[in-house]
């Protein structure tokens, strides 16, 4: 190996042991912060308390740190504490050259799904809450979703609802573009209702949504998707 070579192969390695030490001092993580973007009706959880639950490697390059398992950690960190599944992760943003921001939102009460006695209380995504054995009904609150086929075998909260009828999770945007805010979403429908509709043409089977107000209208929408 003549001399030029080795000149050569210095300069490269060199390149690449400044570029690492650059990568693990400069955009070491170094700290992560939180940013909520609604109000926190329901959800009595500190900014400490989510970081944590991120379980964020401090001094880890931002450029390679898994933001999507951090995500996970605290999605899942509802089953150690309950007021975690309040929590919608919106994104977790880099600010160069060494920080993480969790942008986060509280999922908000949507359906109310009666199973085995109890009662969950669920958000646009059909996350699980919260649970309780006594519901009543209001203007106010939860609205009343039947004939949901759940698969899951146990439910519990911070679960997401695994269903054959996904086509209901589009419910809150479509009122949305319709002009319906969640308040008005609450106040207007008492109970929705899930059934199979078969189109007498076709043949073909699809999801009936029946909806009915507090106002003692009802509402149907052959195919919900």
């Amino acid at each position: 190996m003549n001399k030029k070579l080795l000149i050569s192969l210095s300069i490269v390695f060199g390149v690449i042991a400044v570029a690492l030490i650059l990568t693990w001092t400069l955009f070491g993580l170094s700290s992560v912060s939180v940013e909520r973007h609604s109000t926190t009706q329901n959800l009595s959880v500190t900014d400490e308390e989510i970081v944590a639950a991120g379980k964020f490697r401090l001094h880890a390059s931002v450029l390679f740190e898994g933001k999507k398992r951090s995500i996970k950690n605290i999605e899942n960190f509802a089953y150690e504490n309950e007021n975690f599944a309040y929590i919608r992760v919106l994104n977790i943003e880099t600010r160069f050259p060494n920080k993480f921001v969790i942008h986060i939102a509280e999922r908000e009460e949507l359906f109310a799904i009666e199973k085995d006695g109890q009662t969950f209380i669920c958000d646009r995504d059909l996350r699980v809450l919260r649970k309780t054995d006594s519901f009543v009904n209001t203007n106010q609150n939860a609205i009343v979703l039947s004939g949901l086929e759940i698969e899951n075998t146990q439910i519990k909260v911070g679960d997401f609802l695994s269903v054959k009828q996904s086509g209901i999770k589009n419910f809150y945007s479509g009122m949305l573009k319709s002009n319906r805010s969640l308040t008005e979403q609450l106040g207007k429908f008492e109970k929705l209702t899930l059934s199979s509709y078969t189109d007498s043409l076709t043949h073909k089977e699809y999801v009936s949504l029946k909806m009915e107000t507090f106002a003692g209208k009802t509402f149907v929408i052959n195919n919900i998707d």
